[in-house]
C-alpha cells in the first residue's frame, strides 16, 4: 500500500514539503484554508487594474537557496532582476543620498573595500570595516545584537548606515530584541562568498504569479491533490501516534501505520492543533509588517536611485521601495517591526508616511488627495531572540508521535522566518528518518 502523506498549510514550507514527499513516493494531499497558495506572499486582484497588487513588497538574496530551488522548479526564477552583487541606496533626513555598491568581487574582498571608501560613515568607516570582520566570528548564544553592536563598538555612523538597516531588513526587529548569533549567520551566508548571493532580486511580477499560482498548477501535475478553502480542525492523537485528521466540513480522515501528517502552518496555528506537542508555539511572539503605497497624481516623489532604499534613521518606515521600471509616482514605505502602528486608522499611518517622507525630501507630488494603501501583516515574522533555541522547535519529528513531522519558517533552522526560512525548514525536515 502506497503511503499518505497529509501537508497542512499551503505557504512555502508547505508547498516544499509536498514536492519533496511526491518525490519520495508518497501519495500527497496538501490541505490550504485560504483560495490561494504562497502563505504571506501573495497578490490581491484590483478591481480595474491591470496588475494585481502583492500584499507587500518581498525582496530574496542570491543566497536564497532552498527557496531558489523551489522557483526553478515553478519555472519562475527568471521572474526577478537579478544584480550581480549587491546595491542598495541610502537616503539621510534632508534628502541626501547615496549608495552601498559592491563591485563583483568576491564579497570578503569587496565589502571591506568598499566600507572603507564610504563616504556616509565619516571618520568610523575603519570601524565599521573591524565590525564587518567581526561579524565573521559570529557571536556567544546569549547576545542580542544590541549586545553585539555595543561589544565591537559599532555605535554611532556604523550602526546607523548599515548594522540597523541590516538588522531590520533581515530580522524584522529591533537590535535589543533579537539574537545576534541568528543575524550574524544569516550575513555570514549573503557575505561570505561570490558576489551574486549578496545581491538582492527584485520581483519583475507579481507574486501570486511567482509563488502561488504556478505552485498550484505544478503541485497537481506532480500528482498531489490540492484542497483549498480547506482548514485541519482536529489530529486526534493516541499511543504516540495521529490517529485521525479532522477537516473542515466534517471530513474525517483515519490514518494507517505508513501515513504521515505535515504540519506547516504558523506557529498559532500548530500550536492549536497539536498543544500537548509544541507547548512553547503558543508563547512566540510575532512580528508586523506595514507597507503604505502612495500613488501620487503628478511628480515624481519616488525617483531614487536604487529600488530599495533605506531612510537612515528612519522610524516608524525604514525603507522605501520602486518598482524597477515602474512609474516615480509610484512607492511603498515599509515599517518593519511595526508596532508604532498596531491599531492605527489607515488615514493616520499615512499622515505620519506622508510626513516622514517630507523629512526625507520625498514628498514631492504628494498630497492630502493623493492615493494610498496600507497593508498589514500582524504576525509577518517571528521575533527570533536570543534565546530563541528553547523556544523553537526543530524541523521534522514532532516528540512523542511517530507519524507527525513539523516545518515553517518560524522553527528553529538557524535562519530568520524568512522565505528562505521558510523553504530550508522543509528541506532539513525531509533530512528527518520519514
Amino acid at each position: 500500500m502506497t503511503a499518505r502523506a497529509w501537508v497542512l498549510g499551503g505557504g512555502v514550507a508547505g508547498i516544499v514539503a509536498a514536492f519533496r514527499l511526491v518525490d519520495r513516493g508518497y501519495s500527497v494531499e496538501l490541505v490550504e484554508a485560504r483560495s490561494r497558495l504562497g502563505g504571506r506572499v501573495f497578490s490581491i486582484e484590483r478591481p480595474g487594474a491591470d496588475v494585481p497588487l502583492d500584499n507587500g513588497p518581498h525582496v530574496i538574496m542570491g543566497c536564497y537557496d532552498e527557496f531558489r530551488r523551489l522557483l526553478r522548479r515553478l519555472g519562475t526564477e527568471s521572474g526577478f532582476v537579478r544584480p550581480r552583487a549587491l546595491r542598495v541606496g541610502y537616503l539621510a533626513p534632508g534628502g541626501a543620498e547615496t549608495q552601498l555598491a559592491l563591485p563583483p568581487l568576491p564579497v570578503p574582498v569587496a565589502m571591506p573595500w568598499v566600507l572603507a571608501r564610504w563616504p556616509a560613515l565619516g571618520a568610523a568607516r575603519f570601524r565599521a570595516v573591524r565590525g564587518a570582520i567581526a561579524a565573521v566570528r559570529g557571536a556567544p548564544a546569549s547576545w542580542s545584537v544590541e549586545d553585539w553592536l555595543v561589544a565591537r563598538r559599532q555605535l554611532g555612523a556604523p550602526r546607523e548606515w548599515l548594522w540597523d538597516p541590516l538588522c531590520l531588513a533581515i530580522m524584522n526587529a529591533e537590535p535589543a530584541e533579537t539574537s545576534a548569533q541568528v543575524f550574524l549567520h544569516t550575513l555570514r551566508r549573503a557575505f561570505g562568498g561570490r558576489p551574486g548571493r549578496a545581491a538582492i532580486w527584485i520581483p519583475q511580477r507579481p507574486w501570486g504569479a511567482l509563488v502561488g499560482d504556478p505552485a498550484l498548477a505544478a503541485l497537481r501535475a506532480a500528482g498531489v491533490r490540492v484542497r483549498l478553502r480547506c482548514r485541519a480542525e482536529a489530529v486526534e492523537v493516541a499511543s504516540g501516534r495521529a490517529r485521525r485528521l479532522c477537516l473542515q466540513g466534517r471530513v474525517s480522515v483515519d490514518l494507517a501505520a505508513p501515513d504521515l501528517v505535515v504540519s506547516a502552518l504558523p506557529w498559532a496555528q500548530a500550536a492549536r492543533l497539536l498543544p500537548a506537542h509544541l507547548p512553547n508555539a503558543r508563547t512566540l511572539e510575532g512580528r508586523s509588517i506595514v507597507n503604505l503605497t502612495f500613488a501620487a497624481a503628478g511628480g515624481d516623489w519616488c525617483r531614487t536611485s536604487e529600488p530599495l532604499t533605506a531612510l537612515v534613521g528612519g522610524r516608524p518606515f525604514q525603507f522605501v521601495y520602486r518598482t524597477p521600471g515602474g512609474s516615480p509616482n509610484r512607492g511603498t514605505l515599509i515599517a518593519g517591526a511595526a508596532a508604532a502602528l498596531d491599531g492605527l486608522p489607515a488615514r493616520e499611518i499615512a499622515d505620519r508616511g506622508r510626513a516622514q517622507l517630507a523629512a526625507y525630501g520625498l514628498a514631492r507630488g504628494l498630497c492630502d488627495e493623493t492615493a494610498f494603501t496600507v497593508s498589514k501583516e500582524a504576525a509577518a515574522t517571528v521575533r527570533v531572540a536570543a534565546d530563541h533555541r528553547d523556544w523553537r522547535p526543530r524541523p521534522g519529528s514532532v516528540p512523542g508521535l511517530d507519524n507527525v513531522r513539523l516545518c515553517g519558517d518560524w522553527t528553529q533552522t538557524e535562519l530568520p522566518s524568512t522565505l528562505e526560512g521558510a523553504a530550508a525548514s522543509a528541506a532539513q525536515m525531509m533530512r528527518d528518518r520519514l
